[in-house]
């Protein structure tokens, strides 16, 4: 018998059990017309979280953003990939994949398009990863009727290489010294405070993640940085400038070219964050006001 310790919204609890551990319970009403203390409707439990470890902040946040309908098409999709891939992301990889997909369905529904330029590199480099994600995308498809564009099955690739699928990355203790060098890099060049239990935050931190990776397996990309990275740049020199210096710091520890398309995607996480930052001071302070 487990009881709610705490709720966030209607869909989502958390919960203490006779062992005392903790667990993120979802499932839709399972936090409507109860109370802390409450016994749990286990019949509405649809999926268990354990969030453990210095990803559970950023996960968690990104969780409470999930649309319970994509929750429960990450279900379905992960239980694909542990089926037909022998594949068990964990829980945190999951729901970093999960946000993208969210974000992508958003982006199309609002008629925003997106070109991935490392897509064919991306295919060549991840043969197997890359008819997973295929895979994942038919799965989004047949449940919500929208197709992902093969530039999104490219991004999930990367999700999926992150998330488990493909060869190892570099030492973890490696990989947290580098990320900890950046985040003061971009805390000191644009005077903002990363929070990694924040979305944003951690949608930033999953990138770098991706990109280390990729560069210590020496898969880097080359192209051309087309116009649209070009307005964005000179709409933002600032976090260009940052991101230029986050590459320099790569290419110092591991010792491999930066190319300006993988600066321009760094740039692209630095202005998405900048403005959620921005949004969420513009949020507080009129509560600030009221309350002097």
């Amino acid at each position: 018998m487990r009881k709610i310790r705490k709720i966030f919204n209607n869909n989502i609890i958390s919960a203490v059990g006779s062992d005392g551990v903790d667990v993120i319970l979802v499932g839709a009403g399972l936090g409507y017309l109860t109370h802390r203390g409450g016994i749990v409707d286990e019949r509405r439990v649809e999926r268990e979280f354990h969030l453990i470890g210095a990803s559970r902040g950023g996960a968690f946040r990104v969780l409470l953003e999930l649309p319970l309908p994509v929750i429960r098409m990450m279900n379905d999709i992960s239980a694909h990939l542990r089926g037909e891939r022998a594949v068990e992301l964990s829980q945190a990889a999951e729901l970093a994949l999960a946000d993208h997909i969210s974000t992508a369905l958003a982006r199309l529904a609002d008629g925003i398009p997106i070109y991935n330029s490392m897509l064919w590199e991306t295919k060549l480099a991840y043969p197997n990863e890359f008819l997973a994600a295929l895979e994942v995308a038919d799965i989004v498809h047949k449940q919500t009727g929208t197709r992902l564009p093969l530039d999104e099955v490219g991004f999930i690739t990367l999700h999926l290489v992150a998330g488990g699928i493909g060869p190892a990355g570099p030492p973890k203790s490696s990989l947290r010294t580098i990320l900890e060098h950046i985040v003061e890099v971009v805390q000191d060049e644009l005077h903002v405070v990363i929070d990694e239990s924040d979305a944003a935050g951690a949608r930033l931190m999953t990138h770098l993640k991706f990109l280390i990776q990729r560069i210590t397996r020496t898969q880097t990309y080359s192209g051309p940085v087309d116009e649209f990275f070009r307005s964005i740049r000179d709409e933002n020199p600032a976090a260009f400038h940052c991101a230029s210096t986050i590459g320099d710091l790569l290419e110092a520890e591991y010792g491999i070219t930066i190319n300006d398309e993988e600066r321009s995607y760094i740039m692209l996480h630095l202005v998405r964050l900048t403005h959620e930052i921005a949004e969420h001071a513009a949020a507080d302070s009129p509560q600030k006001d009221e309350t002097s």
